[in-house]
């Protein structure tokens, strides 16, 4: 498993989502000390670009789509593969940049991109406000079925309290025009 988000579990899949820190460790950083009689959790957070959405996958086989995801003048591009043994759950799992999941839901198919930041990279060193994200997901060679983007103010997230560790920075991706 990746450290996009520890996300299967036994009965399925478990995202938090919309911005706010999730829990997970990869993009964090976590050197403060809490003050004498304070007690910390040990909620971790992911940095970067997130998306979440419906996604019209008009009958396209999912096995045929990737993510291309870019910020500043770094991209990646990753194909979806099937979760295996779970249903209509999809995944492209990053290395480099980008993660994400599909889920087919019948009426409405759900899509989840995040972007990644080089493991042990300090986020508050790493991602600056003006960074630029632009993301595709599609068949190869054909019009993106969704495409987003933002230029990043990035808001910084401390889920486990202002004198405790994990500390990350997301913006949230918009669909593009």
């Amino acid at each position: 498993m990746n450290r996009f988000m520890g996300w299967i579990s036994a009965i399925g899949i478990l995202w938090p989502l919309g911005g706010a820190a999730s829990c997970g460790g990869g993009g964090g950083v976590g050197t403060e000390t809490p003050p004498v009689g304070e007690v910390c959790t040990l909620i971790g957070c992911d940095s970067g670009a997130l998306y979440y959405g419906p996604v019209p996958l008009g009958g396209v086989d999912p096995t045929t789509l990737e993510v291309r995801a870019c910020m500043n003048t770094t991209c990646d591009t990753q194909p979806l593969r099937p979760v295996s043994g779970v249903s209509g759950i999809f995944t492209c799992a990053g290395t480099v940049f980008a993660s994400c999941q599909l889920q087919l839901n019948g009426a409405t198919d759900d899509l989840q991109i995040q972007t990644l930041i080089p493991q042990g990279t300090d986020p508050l060193v790493y991602l600056k406000d003006g960074d630029t994200y632009q993301v595709t997901f599609g068949v190869p060679g054909q019009k993106p079925l969704v495409t987003l983007s933002a230029t990043a103010g990035y808001t910084v997230y401390k889920p486990n309290g202002p004198n405790c560790g994990s500390t990350c920075k997301q913006i949230q991706l918009m669909l593009a025009p």
